[in-house]
């Protein structure tokens, strides 16, 4: 799970280090969205996904709902089952439960996801 700023892509990228180290394929990339990046979050998580060998699993856009239901302590298809950030919650636990193949990740140079970051 990842955003689609620099540090957050970092952190992805060195955790795909380790799985390839420990020979662990990758069943793919969340992006959580913080709203970064000028509008082209989905963008950058997509083209970080595809060069890390890999798939953009879902993109989960910034909705406040999400936070008013951790603050009742209930997870949004508890307490928002209608709502459209919901719909997305479900479609991310259907990509999951689909078994697609993980492939074995090809992490980028640090010089790549700064360019990434920046492009």
């Amino acid at each position: 799970i990842s955003s689609g700023e620099y540090m957050p892509l970092y952190a992805a990228n060195n955790i795909s280090k380790g799985l390839r180290r420990l020979n662990t394929p990758l069943a793919g990339v969340i992006c959580n969205s913080r709203e970064a990046a000028a509008g082209r979050e989905k963008e950058i998580a997509e083209k970080f996904a595809e060069e890390l060998n890999s798939r953009l699993v879902a993109f989960i856009p910034k909705d406040p709902i999400v936070q008013q239901c951790e603050r009742n302590a209930v997870t949004v298809i508890e307490g928002a089952p209608d709502s459209s950030i919901a719909d997305v919650y479900r479609a991310l636990a259907g990509e999951i439960m689909s078994g697609a193949e993980p492939r074995m990740p090809q992490p980028l140079s640090d010089e790549r996801l700064r360019e990434l970051s920046f492009e």
